[in-house]
């Protein structure tokens, strides 16, 4: 399994020729040929009529496009994060990821460009500067009531495991009652 976003975008790149039979290159060819200029047309175009899926065809684009891999490396991802008005929740942060790592050996930490991603078999955390005061700690807890500080997640697009948010500004705010969450996320996966 890829451990991160760039990892993920070379493997999907290997595979692509093997799964489609062309290469990258040929896709993106083909692509240009299209004169579809929008983004998302180009994707879905690739995905509707081509039957790529939506990750070969977000990699096919950002090719494409001159945007290579479309990830950096993860420091360089939370620095961006967490810089300007956002610098000082990166204890937050930092406190949440060093919290969720004890939880087991199979913890893996996935930097996006706007959250972070705490991985076991599959997502049971998110960690997004929400605000400049704020990081939303957000967990998958299934049909746990909405108690306190813990809340309910409306609506994150795309997002369907994340179940509840629990809004943290300070580090002395990530205590027991916030860890515990965090555990039962983790072992709810």
């Amino acid at each position: 399994m890829p451990k991160s976003p760039r990892e993920m975008f070379e493997a999907v790149m290997r595979n692509l020729e093997a799964r489609t039979g062309k290469p990258v290159e040929a896709w993106v060819r083909l692509l240009k040929r299209s004169g579809l200029k929008e983004r998302k047309e180009r994707v879905a175009w690739l995905k509707e009529r081509h039957g790529l899926g939506f990750v070969q065809a977000q990699v096919v684009a950002d090719v494409a496009d001159g945007k290579g891999s479309g990830y950096e490396d993860g420091e360089a991802l939370m620095d961006r994060m967490f810089r300007g008005p956002k610098a000082a929740l990166r204890p937050v942060y930092e406190s949440l990821e060093k919290a969720a790592r004890r939880l087991g050996a199979d913890v893996t930490v996935y930097p996006c460009k706007t959250y972070v991603v705490f991985r076991r078999r599959v997502k049971f955390a998110t960690v997004k500067p929400a605000t400049a005061s704020r990081v939303d700690l957000g967990l998958t807890l299934g049909k746990r009531p909405a108690l306190g500080r813990l809340g309910k997640v409306r609506a994150l697009r795309g997002d369907e495991q994340i179940t509840h948010v629990v809004p943290l500004s300070t580090v002395a705010e990530v205590d027991r009652e916030v860890l515990g969450w965090l555990r039962e996320a983790y072992e709810t996966v």
